[in-house]
């Protein structure tokens, strides 16, 4: 006996040998106690003989398992693997080492790295795992993938059908991807334990040759998603967005890689979905911007480069400034304004947004109190932006009631305004979010009605005050009959259902006059001022009262 073979015989650790296939190869004698099996029971044996069943098919890809012993009884673990390469004397195979874990291990949820649904490793434990596989690539001069999958429109699933029918769609997509992987792959749930709905998976495939070998790889996978699905007598097409990066021979971080792989994806995603992207130098070099911005983003506040400026909101039949919108500018002292369009998303994937936002609030809510001071015969109120992950966020309630109470302003001068996406894609959530904060007392609005997926049965649901038409739709009157109907029976349903419209982006006397005519309540836009710094707003408001006063 080798001494190699004398140390895993004498190991305290339960150890295994396991071909790719999953039989057994050898085991040590600790791991022969632990499961209270003899050696000839276990060698030769499959990995799907000792483990719980759904357990089995992912046994590598992630560390905590349940283990049966000869009794029926279950042993809970964390079980690690390295991959052993082949040698003359030897084929490929994978040495397993096993630790027992005790029961308060078991039940602490602070350990958990798996999503509950699905089983797969979630993104904390996938960055990990990504991060040995990114090792080992380096030490054997091999390249790996990384592949990132988003269900196109899942959306829709969990509203047509249901979310319990939604969990079940991701639990079969999971067995799916890990059926056609090799036992040395990863799959894992990034959005696991997120509260936006978690339809993203990523995947780390190793030992690739090229590029080439990623391709086929992502043509596979488009493959297993494409194919028909049954759940619950539902029979579903589903498609997918694909990115890929691929790590050959170079040093490189897994957030990095990981990121690359979910800017392609966005990509493939843009170009209609249904299909995958290979991250090319351009989209490399997007990406080392995109990190470059994201970066001066999060030391934004702190430098004092964000600024909150203001646009008028007028109530129609009387002609009159009733409240203000509070809008996000970032100026950088090196390169001047941002776009909110480049900077605003970029905040909202990496979760910047709920910091920022919480500083907009304060800000925004701060600075109507002051105006409401100045021009009490105004009455202003004032209307902040809620992203998803802010209405996720399980701070907001106390944000809110903090800003409400250090500003002592009256809580229905404060108008919260979420788009109609975030409250589609996981109503119930929402519902939560939102309930204790109508509760505050303050206005729940819908932004940009109109562009997301206008399902008319959550104006009943949500306890809201009103919508915001989007101003695609304003700058088509006078000019397009089926989008005046369309207007005409917006207004319409909302007052049927005691809400207000605030029409946006209107820049026209002609699109005023027709939104009049309509009966909208109220607008903003261009026709009366852009969006403007406090300073520059105040002296505009200076001279609306001084224009009307007799």
């Amino acid at each position: 006996m080798s001494p190699g073979d004398i140390a895993f015989e004498h190991a305290v650790v339960p150890m295994a040998l396991v071909a790719p296939e999953g039989r057994l190869l050898a085991v040590n004698q600790a791991l022969c106690d632990l499961l209270d099996r003899p050696r000839d029971q276990l060698v030769e044996s499959g990995l799907q003989d000792i483990t719980i069943t759904e357990d089995a098919e992912r046994l590598v890809t992630v560390r905590r398992r349940r283990l049966i012993r000869s009794d029926g009884g279950v042993v809970a673990a964390l079980i690690t693997s390295t991959l052993i390469e082949a040698t003359p004397h030897s084929l490929e195979h994978y040495l397993l080492q096993v630790e027992g874990l005790s029961a308060r291990e078991v039940r602490s949820g602070d350990q958990e790295p798996l999503d509950p649904i699905t089983g797969l490793p979630n993104r904390a434990l996938f960055v990990d795992e990504l991060r040995s596989a990114l090792a080992r690539a380096s030490r054997r001069a091999m390249g790996l993938a990384v592949f990132v999958l988003d269900l196109d429109h899942f959306a829709l699933v969990n509203e047509r059908l249901g979310h319990e029918v939604g969990d079940r769609v991701l639990a079969h997509v999971a067995t799916r991807l890990q059926t056609h992987l090799r036992l040395s792959d990863t799959v894992g749930r990034l959005g696991a334990g997120g509260w936006l709905p978690g339809d993203e998976f990523a995947v780390v495939c190793e030992d690739l040759e090229d590029e080439r070998h990623a391709v086929v790889l992502a043509e596979r996978f488009d493959w297993v998603i494409k194919g028909p699905l049954v759940v619950d007598d539902h029979e579903l097409s589903l498609t997918a967005s694909i990115g890929v990066a691929v790590a050959m021979n170079r040093e490189t971080s897994p957030e990095a890689v990981l990121r690359t792989a979910e800017a392609a994806m966005w990509r493939a995603k843009q170009r209609g979905g249904a299909g995958y992207e290979l991250f090319d130098e351009a989209a490399h070099n997007r990406a080392v911007s995109r990190l470059a911005t994201e970066d001066a983003l999060s030391r934004a506040i702190e430098r004092d480069e964000l600024r909150v400026h203001y646009q008028p909101i007028l109530r129609l039949d009387r002609s009159s400034v009733t409240g203000v919108e509070a809008l996000l500018r970032w100026e950088r002292p090196e390169s001047g304004p941002v776009a909110p369009a480049e900077f605003i998303p970029l905040a909202e994937d990496s979760s910047l947004i709920v910091s920022i936002g919480a500083w907009v609030m304060r800000e925004a809510v701060r600075q109507a109190h002051e105006w409401r001071q100045r021009f009490p015969e105004l009455g202003l109120t004032v209307s902040v932006n809620l992203s998803g992950r802010q209405l996720g966020d399980p701070d907001l309630h106390e944000l809110v009631s903090d800003v409400l109470r250090d500003t002592e302003i009256e809580p229905s001068a404060l108008s919260l305004e979420i788009t109609e996406t975030v409250l589609i894609e996981d109503g119930d959530r929402a519902w939560a979010a939102l309930k204790p904060l109508k509760d505050l007392g303050v206005r729940l609005e819908v932004d940009d009605f109109g562009i997301g997926y206008s399902s008319l049965s959550y104006l009943r649901l949500f306890p809201l005050d009103g919508l915001k038409l989007d101003r695609s739709f304003v700058a088509d009157l006078g000019s397009n009959d089926k989008v005046e109907a369309i207007v005409s029976a917006v207004i319409g349903l909302a007052h049927a259902l005691a809400l207000t419209v605030v029409a946006e982006g209107v820049e026209t006397p002609v699109e005023l006059g027709i939104l009049g005519q309509f009966g909208c309540d109220f607008a903003q836009g261009y026709h009366w001022s852009r969006p403007l710094p406090p300073p520059q707003f105040e002296q505009w408001l200076r001279d609306y009262v001084s224009d009307r006063t007799p």
